[in-house]
């Protein structure tokens, strides 16, 4: 990889139909939030947050809701140049807009190089569950 995104906003969704009731109440309580990536946190970012894979150099700060729980979240995700995440899983489907830097992305269970594909600032990512 000649370069890894920096900024990348994680927008996930459970599709059960308790997701989707969780989704509802989410958004029946859901606070207005405006906020760009240079604005303080929202919330304290850590490992353990949702969306983070524990690569050093990778940090995130949660934008919208409990991304702990079942529901529509979202997270600002950074990582710093050159760094790799390894293939994973997640259990619900999972969106991404690339807002700053390259993001390369190859969907497989053994990393592989020569499959991965480009995604420069603009672009959307979307892995379902």
């Amino acid at each position: 990889m000649k370069s890894a995104f920096r900024y990348l906003m994680f927008a996930a969704a459970l599709l059960s139909p308790a997701g989707m009731n969780a989704v509802q109440a989410a958004d029946a309580q859901m606070p207005l939030v405006v906020a760009t990536p240079r604005e303080p946190s929202i919330t304290t970012s850590t490992f353990e947050t949702t969306g983070m894979s524990r690569v050093n150099g990778q940090s995130g700060t949660v934008l919208h809701v409990n991304a702990t729980k079942p529901g529509l979240h979202a997270v600002l995700l950074r990582l710093e140049p050159h760094k790799h995440v390894m293939p994973l899983s997640h259990p619900g489907s999972r969106f991404a807009t690339i807002l700053s830097g390259t993001f390369y992305v190859a969907v497989d269970d053994t990393y592989d190089a020569t499959k991965l594909k480009a995604l420069p600032p603009g672009r959307i990512y979307a892995e379902p569950a």
